[in-house]
């Protein structure tokens, strides 16, 4: 029976995830790397073969076992990103990365008048937008349904001049007002000279007729052989629990992943959560430690551009368990960036919040009273999609503060200890970027 492996983050992203898939590829002999949500913000590092790369749209299992990648429907796709990350690929010997990679003819097209744009608001109201457009796609895919530019769209030329002439027009008006409203910013005012330029869809719509050549555009996919299908960010930004409005606007449960397989086939969930907390940007964060950020530097995130700086902190039970409740548990845990913590004594866990505002907060956490002091022990999952919900969370989260209990004992008790808080157990430890540093601890 083939073997299908989900994958996906239970953090802010970051959290290793690409070096999972690498590994998992490599010792399941995986055929396909199915990427089910996202689009090229994700940020994947693999370290195979003496070679770092980023993986972006293309699948993390490239390196490790010649897999091919599927971009689903679920996926928003930037061909300009793709092209150079192609060409990336082919510098660290995969010269056949376009044959490898099958795109779903649904997936909805990042045009770079939507990445203006959306760079744009990141800039007028700083939320952690990667920068990359996705936003401003998904938003268009909702506002204009069919009017929006898919991959299929790229087969031909008359649809696609057309779709872009509208398009570059509906932008330019978003452009243009958020420009009015931001007259003294260097930065939005440069943004919309950009997009104000006449030559821009002359210049896409050359670069999509060659690109649309090189691809296989397809309906569907035929799931044979070992698959992994790779998820994008993490839980905590998905964008319908995570902590509104610093979340990503697509989905990142394992939804769009079960989308995508018949209910017969037996799937093995595997939930990516590294050894301590990470956020990028701006939103909240209650382990968040200054000092734990000098100690550990993180070797592949620093300052971004439009995320603003990459944040360190203490491994959060309470939001970790949110992050498993809330995609529906995992079959196992893979702990990354183990060996990060060597050195750093005593290590500290985030076992509950204090809650220091004066709101009601029953309808969002269990909580007890300890001396007068609101002491939270859990964060409640909300039963329907309630965006006005998810923000009233966010705002009592800014009002929490962490209780710690310290750990200085060996590697063993530090693993059984977040076994037994997480209910949940860990079948891989990473302990380096590697694929040889990863370790199966149990049955998977």
């Amino acid at each position: 029976m083939a073997e299908i492996f989900f994958v996906a983050g239970l953090g802010y992203g970051d959290e290793g995830k690409g070096s999972v898939v690498d590994f998992l590829a490599e010792l399941s002999g995986s055929e396909t790397i199915v990427r089910y949500n996202g689009g090229p913000q994700a940020a994947h590092h693999v370290v195979r073969n003496g070679f770092t790369h980023c993986f972006s749209q293309f699948g993390s299992g490239t390196f490790a076992n010649g897999s091919r990648t599927y971009l689903s429907e679920h996926m928003l796709v930037d061909p300009l990103a793709l092209a150079i990350e192609e060409e990336t690929l082919r510098q660290k010997g995969v010269v056949d990365g376009f044959d490898r990679l099958y795109i779903d003819g649904k997936c909805s097209v990042i045009t770079p008048m939507q990445k203006i744009v959306g760079q744009m608001r990141e800039l007028s109201a700083r939320y952690g937008s990667c920068g990359m457009g996705v936003g401003e796609a998904v938003r268009d895919r909702q506002y204009l349904n069919g009017t929006s530019l898919s991959i299929t769209d790229l087969q031909d030329v008359g649809t696609v001049q057309s779709k872009l002439d509208f398009l570059w027009r509906f932008k330019l008006d978003h452009a243009e007002q958020i420009a009015d409203e931001n007259p003294h910013h260097k930065g939005i005012q440069s943004g919309y000279e950009r997009i104000k330029d006449a030559s821009l869809v002359k210049r896409v719509l050359d670069f999509y007729q060659g690109f649309a050549e090189k691809i296989n555009i397809i309906s569907g996919f035929n799931l044979s052989g070992n698959v992994i299908f790779e998820g994008a960010q993490g839980v905590l930004l998905d964008v319908d629990y995570g902590f509104v409005p610093h979340v990503t606007k697509t989905k990142t449960k394992f939804d769009n992943a079960y989308d995508l397989i018949s209910g017969c086939q037996r799937v093995r969930r595997i939930g990516v959560l590294r050894a301590y907390g990470t956020r990028h940007g701006a939103g909240p964060f209650v382990s968040d430690d200054m000092g734990l950020t000098k100690k550990i530097p993180d070797m592949h995130n620093g300052m971004h551009e439009w995320q603003g700086k990459f944040r360190i902190g203490w491994l959060d039970i309470l939001v970790s368990r949110y992050a498993l409740e809330t995609i529906g548990g995992v079959d196992g845990i893979a702990l990354t960036n183990l060996d990060r913590l060597q050195g750093v004594n005593p290590v500290r866990v985030c076992t509950a919040y204090e809650y220091t505002g004066n709101e009601n907060i029953g309808g969002f956490f269990d909580y007890e009273i300890v001396n007068g002091r609101k002491i939270i022990h859990r964060i409640k999952v909300q039963d329907k999609i309630d965006a006005r919900k998810q923000q009233e969370l966010t705002t009592h989260l800014f009002n929490c503060k962490p209780i710690y209990i310290e750990f200085s004992g060996d590697e063993n008790d530090y693993l059984s200890l977040l076994e037994s808080e997480l209910t949940a157990p860990i079948v891989i430890v990473s302990k380096g970027p590697e694929s040889k540093d990863k370790s199966i601890l149990r049955g998977i």
